[in-house]
This record gives C-alpha cells, structure tokens and sequence, in this order.
C-alpha cells in the first residue's frame, strides 16, 4: 500500500493511533509510507545507498517526530519534509560531489532512453546544487513543492513561514537560475566566437 492508495481520513486516524503509542497503528503506518519515502529520499539524493540510508534514518525520526505532527497540512507533506531533512543532513554528512544530485524533478521520469535520463540527471544535479547554495530554506522550499507535491500553503506551514514567502522563494530561485543560465550562455565558446567556430 503508498500514501496515495488510503483515503485522508483512514490515514489520519492511524497517525493519531501512532501518535498515541499504538505500535501496531505505527507499523502500519510505516508500512503504508515506506516505498513513499524511499522513492521520495531516491530522488532528492540520486543514490540507493543514499536513500536506503536516508529511509531508515527518515524511520526513526518518525518515532518521536510523529508527536509533532499537527493536522495543519497533508500528512504526506510533513512526512517528506522530514525526509528531505534526513537526506540533506546525510548528503553534507558524506560531503560528496554531487551534493543536491540527479534525478529530482518529474522531468526525469519523462526522459525517453539512457541518453536523456544520463543528460537530464547531469542538469538536475547541477540545478539542486546550485539551489543548495542559495541556502538551506531555499533548498527545502523546492523539495517540499517541487517533488513533495506540497502547496504553497502547506509548505508555508511546514517551514513554519507566510505563504508569500514561499512564493518569493520559489521567485527568486527562478530569477537566479535565469541568471546562471543567461550568464553561462554568455560565456560559452559560441558567444565568445560569434558562434564562428
């Protein structure tokens, strides 16, 4: 079973159950949101190892975490936040290369053969790192609402700031991405040639 497979409703009352020290109510909620939390810890950090790591570690948070949890957005979004906290903290914990990494947003999941996923993945990796160094609440605004599915609203909610923010946040990110992107077009050996080769 995923999170998308029960009703808001049934959901809810388990995570109360689990909130309230029912061990069996948190097995199942567990069992409901792994493969979730998995595909989601996949995708933020591109790795296997990463992920499976990130979801164990995502697991036991959620022991203590879940008492925190206060009906105020989608479970599942609260849920992927804390996921995305987990695989940041691993991700600058093995200080690798490819920090923010592939395979982020749902274009990779269009790609159509090895090539494309191989050159969209290398765009992704380099889009989330320049995302992460424009700052940790940046980094977790586009993982709430760009591969969480998180509203506005809800991710307003989960980083504990006003939903315009989220919205000046998600501005600026693709203002300085355009940036990036126009800057790097600029310094290109077809821009500094004329296109003449």
């Amino acid at each position: 079973m995923s999170l998308q497979a029960i009703d808001s409703e049934s959901l809810n009352t388990l995570v109360r159950q689990a909130q309230q020290e029912d061990e069996q109510a948190f097995e199942q909620l567990l069992g409901i949101c792994y493969d979730d939390m998995y595909r989601f810890a996949l995708k933020v950090t591109g790795r296997a190892d990463f992920a499976a790591d990130a979801t164990q570690e995502s697991c036991l948070k959620l022991v203590t975490a879940i008492h925190s949890f206060k009906f105020e957005a989608r479970f599942s979004s609260w849920l992927f936040r804390l996921v995305s906290n987990v695989c940041v903290d691993h991700i600058r914990k093995q200080n690798c290369e490819d920090q923010a990494l592939a395979n982020t947003f749902e274009s990779v999941h269009e790609a159509t053969g090895p090539d494309d996923i191989a050159m969209k993945a290398v765009v992704l990796s380099e889009t989330l790192q320049s995302i992460n160094r424009f700052g940790k609440d940046m980094l977790e605004t586009v993982l709430l609402v760009h591969l969480g599915g998180a509203t506005h609203r809800e991710a307003a909610k989960l980083l504990k700031v006003k939903e315009s923010t989220i919205s000046v946040r998600l501005h600026e990110i693709r203002k300085r991405l355009a940036e990036r992107k126009k800057s790097r077009s600029a310094a290109s050996p077809a821009a500094l040639t004329g296109g003449k080769s």
